[in-house]
């Protein structure tokens, strides 16, 4: 619906919403500051190298403090946050052992 009608900011504050949600159930860290502790502490828990994590992370902060995005740079968005998904060690954990499926 959003997609639809090129509401693209707010459909990417929701896909970040959901995706912070994620971080704090999973690694059980909190999101309220994306500090280098707090980097560091999602590639070390997630197993994703520091480098994506902190690329993913600046393209949020960018992303959440516009209030209007184009179509590419929620694909953008987008790509990352899944990137991170298929990367985490702990996502191939979960799925390999039954407890996740997509």
């Amino acid at each position: 619906m959003y997609y639809e009608q090129n509401n693209h900011a707010n459909l990417a504050d929701k896909k970040i919403q959901y995706f912070l949600e994620h971080i704090r159930t999973v690694y059980f860290v909190k999101t309220n500051e994306f500090t280098e502790e707090f980097l560091n502490m999602v590639a070390g828990k997630s197993g994703v190298d520091i480098v994506n994590v902190r690329s993913l992370f600046l393209a949020i902060e960018n992303t959440g403090n516009k209030e209007v995005i184009s179509e590419d740079e929620l694909v953008v968005l987008h790509r990352q946050i899944a990137s991170l998904y298929e990367e985490s060690s702990t996502e191939r954990t979960l799925i390999g052992d039954g407890v996740i499926e997509d």
